[in-house]
C-alpha cells in the first residue's frame, strides 16, 4: 500500500500529508484510502493495480479534456464523462469501449 501513496506525492522531499495525498489522489478519480495496491513495473515503466476488495477509478474527463492530452501510448485509459463511457487509446485514437 505505501507504493500506491508515493504516485499522489507531489512533494520534492515525499513529505505530503495524507490530506494532500487524498486531495492529489481525487483529481485522477481515485480514492487513496481503498484497499488497492499499486506498483510501478520499473523494466517498462506501467503502473499495475491489483485488488481482490475495491474498484479502480481511471482518471474522469470530458472529450475535450480527453482530447487535449498529450503523449499517449497504446492501453491509455480515462473515463470519458461526457459519453459516460470507458474510452482507451489504441495507439492513434480514442475508442470508446462497449459491451457489444
Amino acid at each position: 500500500m505505501a507504493n500506491y501513496y508515493s504516485y499522489f506525492d507531489n512533494s520534492t522531499a515525499g513529505q505530503n500529508t495524507r490530506s494532500e495525498i487524498d486531495d492529489e489522489s481525487a483529481t485522477f478519480g481515485m480514492g487513496v484510502s481503498q484497499d488497492i495496491d499499486c506498483r510501478k513495473v520499473t523494466a517498462t515503466g506501467e503502473v499495475k493495480c491489483s485488488s481482490t476488495t475495491a474498484p479502480f477509478y481511471p482518471p474522469v474527463v470530458t472529450t475535450t479534456q480527453r482530447d487535449a492530452m498529450s503523449g499517449m501510448t497504446k492501453g491509455a485509459m480515462v473515463f470519458n464523462s461526457s459519453t459516460n463511457k470507458l474510452n482507451v487509446y489504441s495507439g492513434s485514437a480514442w475508442e470508446a469501449v462497449t459491451s457489444s
